[in-house]
């Protein structure tokens, strides 16, 4: 300890960034403070287990480390007793020093005279302060450290638009950088097809563990950028993906996993970042394969929403250990408990010797619209929930229906005081939460900050730079009307299979025209979105209400379910440019997108160029001729801005690379 007026500012910071209320919430920035730190945590077990820890280390030292350890910058010391610390409840009061580590022992020689009779009478010394090791059990999985949880996550926007480039441009700087899980499998057997330019799926693939399933994916799908066959695929027809059921083929489960493996692979390539994954609750069929490639990529976190995912963390649990994983499966017409979806691991890659070694569990953040929501996870998951991220109405994608059934005079549903989210309520959960949208500016997330949310999850300024999934033509086109005028996000909620209401920007020759959506025979040939019903016979059938609505009607469906419904799958696709040919009239006529984005699309002019240069723009590419847009590093500066100048000036950046950190002089 240095001296009190340093201890005081340390302490003094942590409570300006309100980031330490509970053991979920420790700071992103422990080590911003350009000193090392150390926690000194109270032993808040009985007086027998004070005196006579086992080993030195109490259960509850133990603890409290499981939960801190990760965020610690330099060596996690105990003083078993220390005053300085005292817990309430659920929340704990820490006193952070700043002090000398020599040979992991406290520096007392630099403490008053009063710490030093303190820690006499509780017969601390400089011998028995130790650090702690993390226990490890055979039952529960580890959980990969993380040093740090930041302000910002990427959203995961599918499909694709949240791909490998721009999650991991996102992680190197600082956020949370996150892909989308959405339809991988088509992407990759996809990007294949098209000659996989600059050779990166390829070189993910080259790392999979099962080189002799990389191996038949490459055969399959792949196609030499020189081949004649190229050219038909660039064109759209692209060799069809098996759709998901119920008894999936082995084929379909190693792409699903190898997809999601590549994905998360190549987004944590040249940094230490984290990187998570994006999944929707409402697709089930592919959800454990995929959460299973992306553990082996070594993903960090997963985030699910568009439904309630309860049986996700008992998943990840097992899959981490390579043990066979189910999730309950709604089915039409059936009990809740009467089908479920299951993926074993050892089943499909039999006798590869990576099966032997445990991997480390994601963290787990449901994405939630309510506290009753956050609440029921918590009691039903446990610890499984690690999380959460609260998600407004204002967030692009599918959100979560209003409680009423109004709609405005625009024919957008109306959401109420009943539909308001209290998230001051939330800080009192003891988990970290993150708040999407709508809140994607400095002074939002400041706030948020302040209100003990953990930061804000951001989806609509990271879709439209130049490292998203997007095509080069529909960027431009945002890009083009958002300088012109204000673009318009309409939430409908009739397009989606699903029953969600779903914002659609309203683009000129995309799925948002009246004209367009009609001219397009239905169809469903990707199947992400059917869903499974019992049939008389007891066996499981599937249906999707943007299929021919005589299909439909066929299996037991209603005809009004397939009013407005559209092809989210195949417009999803068209976005990142890889949709597929349609046949209408005679002739093969190119999918069109179906673009989404948050209410607040507008917020991206202040990142664009007032006028298309013709010249130099610096870290720019060339797109339709000329160079434009923005990147994600601006979108980060931007979002970080209004944290990083509040901070003391004791703090030179909340994210300051550890290896620059001094001791003080």
């Amino acid at each position: 300890q240095r001296n009190r007026e340093q201890q005081r500012q340390a302490f003094q910071l942590l409570q300006d960034i309100h980031l330490c209320p509970t053991l979920n919430m420790i700071p992103t920035s422990l080590a911003a403070s350009r000193s090392r730190v150390a926690i000194v945590c109270q032993n808040r077990s009985s007086r027998s287990e004070r005196t006579q820890p086992q080993n030195g280390i109490s259960a509850q030292q133990s603890r409290i480390h499981r939960r801190l350890a990760p965020f610690a910058s330099t060596a996690f010391l105990s003083i078993p007793g220390h005053p300085c610390a005292r817990f309430s409840g659920r929340y704990v009061y820490v006193n952070v020093t700043l002090c000398k580590l020599t040979e992991n022992a406290y520096d007392h020689d630099r403490s008053s005279s009063r710490d030093k009779e303190a820690n006499r009478e509780q017969g601390v010394s400089r011998h028995n302060i130790v650090p702690i090791a993390t226990p490890r059990t055979t039952t529960e999985p580890a959980r990969k450290p993380v040093e740090a949880l930041p302000h910002v996550i990427q959203g995961g926007m599918g499909a694709y638009v949240s791909n490998w480039k721009l999650a991991s441009t996102v992680a190197a700087n600082g956020g949370v950088g996150v892909v989308s899980g959405t339809a991988v499998d088509n992407v990759l057997a996809r990007i294949l097809q098209n000659g996989d330019p600059g050779g990166h799926y390829r070189r993910a693939l080259a790392h999979f563990p099962d080189q002799a399933a990389a191996q038949d994916v490459v055969a399959k799908y792949y196609v030499e950028a020189a081949s004649e066959a190229l050219g038909s695929a660039q064109r759209g027809h692209y060799r069809a993906v098996e759709m998901h059921s119920l008894h999936p083929s082995p084929d379909l489960l190693k792409l699903t996993v190898l997809a999601n493996f590549c994905e998360v692979w190549l987004a944590k390539q040249g940094h230490d970042g984290l990187v998570g994954i994006n999944l929707l609750a409402k697709i089930e069929l592919p959800t454990l394969p995929s959460l299973y490639g992306a553990i082996l990529a070594g993903g960090d976190f997963v985030i699910m929403g568009a439904g309630i995912p309860k049986s996700i963390p008992a998943a990840l649990d097992r899959l981490s250990q390579h043990s066979a994983a189910t999730i309950p499966l709604r089915v039409e017409g059936a009990e809740a408990s009467e089908f479920e979806s299951k993926f074993d691991p050892t089943q499909l890659f039999h006798g590869c010797k990576f099966l032997s070694a445990p991997l480390h569990r994601p963290r787990f953040l449901p994405v939630v619209s309510s506290l009753v929501l956050a609440k029921a996870l918590i009691k039903s998951c446990g610890d499984g929930v690690d999380g959460f991220v609260v998600e407004m109405n204002r967030a692009g994608g599918h959100n979560a229906p209003p409680r009423g059934k109004q709609l405005s005079d625009t024919g957008e549903p109306v959401y109420g005081d009943k539909d308001t989210v209290d998230l001051e309520k939330f800080g009192e959960l003891g988990k970290p939460f993150w708040v999407a949208g709508g809140y994607g500016t400095p002074e939002e997330l400041r706030k948020l900050i302040n209100m003990g949310a953990q930061g804000v999850q951001v989806g609509t300024l990271f879709a439209f730079t130049r490292e998203s999934g997007f095509a080069p033509e529909v960027k431009q086109a945002v890009w083009n009307d958002i300088r012109s005028h204000s673009l318009r996000v309409f939430t409908d909620p009739l397009v989606s299979p699903t029953g969600f209401p779903f914002k659609v920007v309203d683009l000129p020759n995309t799925l948002s025209a009246k004209d367009e959506y009609e001219a397009r025979p239905r169809a469903c040939n990707l199947g992400y979105l059917r869903v499974p019903y019992k049939k008389e016979d007891g066996t499981v059938g599937y249906r999707c209400a943007s299929e021919p609505v005589a299909s439909y009607k066929k299996k037991g469906g209603l005809e009004e379910d397939t009013v407005g419904r559209k092809c989210l799958c195949n417009g999803l696709l068209a976005n990142v440019g890889l949709g597929n040919m349609i046949r209408t009239k005679q002739v093969y006529t190119p999918e069109l997108p179906l673009v989404t984005a948050g209410d607040d699309i507008n917020r991206i002019r202040q990142f664009l160029p007032e006028r298309s240069w013709a010249g130099s723009l610096d870290g720019a590419v060339e797109v339709a001729g000329f160079l434009d847009g923005y990147s994600a590093l601006d979108v980060l500066r931007y979002l970080n801005s209004e944290v990083q100048c509040s901070l003391s000036d004791h703090v030179a950046s909340a994210y300051a690379p550890a290896e620059e950190l001094e001791l003080p002089a």
